[in-house]
């Protein structure tokens, strides 16, 4: 996936390496929720997200 994935209590940020600027909320994506509490590396390419309050997504 690449560049950097920033957390926080309003939205799932990334900065990808071009630069590029992505912004992820309940609005545009499929989390269950803005406040994004924890990201995990799965190892093989991918995250588990968890926000607070509502459920798991990954």
């Amino acid at each position: 996936m690449g560049g950097v994935w920033i957390q926080s209590y309003e939205a799932l940020t990334r900065l990808k390496a071009n630069g590029e600027w992505i912004i992820y909320t309940t609005d545009n994506s499929e989390l269950p929720g803005n406040h994004v509490s924890t990201l995990l590396g799965d190892g093989i390419g991918g995250f588990w997200i968890g926000t607070w309050w509502e459920k798991v997504v990954d």
